[in-house]
């Protein structure tokens, strides 16, 4: 009977095709807020930049003299659901997988810098299903209106971008 064709497994072999089988989807370490400093930071000193019938959107950009690092480069998430507006864990952690894939399919097109999504309003009760379709739909629109916005309009002002409408002399 020929090697290649052995009954009994190899356990290498075995572990090597799982292993190159798997692919990781979700949104990587190095695109999420992490630390207490980061959130705080994006809280303080970052603006809102969108608001939903039950999420606040804040975005912090990134210091013009920041050294690019791994941690720096990009778009960061951040989720702050706590239990006051989602009572049931299952429903915090909904939130939570929506928002990490919707800003996963999205972070290439965002401007760079760390994003903080609070969750600022009760939960309606909906089945699951429901439920995440509406979180998703608000999700997305939230995202859509930041790809637009990598500047505020004040700094567009500032900065001497001509308005829609304005006619060039």
């Amino acid at each position: 009977m020929p090697d290649s064709v052995s009954s009994e497994p190899n356990p290498t072999q075995s572990a090597e095709r799982v292993a190159n089988t798997h692919v990781r989807l979700g949104l990587p370490r190095t695109a999420r807020l992490r630390k207490a400093a980061e959130f705080q930071a994006a809280l303080r000193r970052g603006k809102r930049i969108g608001r939903s019938s039950h999420f606040v959107l804040i975005h912090l950009a990134p210091a013009p003299t920041a050294e690019l690092s791994d941690a720096s480069c990009g778009a960061r998430l951040g989720l702050i659901v706590g239990k006051r507006h989602a009572r049931r864990a299952v429903d915090r952690n909904a939130v939570k997988r929506v928002w990490r894939e919707a800003f996963r399919a999205r972070r290439a097109g965002l401007p760079a810098g760390d994003y903080v999504v609070r969750l600022a309003a009760k939960l309606p009760e909906l089945s699951q299903g429901l439920l995440k379709r509406q979180l998703r739909a608000e999700a997305d629109q939230l995202l859509a209106q930041t790809n637009g916005k990598g500047r505020s309009r004040r700094s567009q002002k500032a900065a001497g971008s001509p308005r829609a409408g304005s006619r060039s002399t």
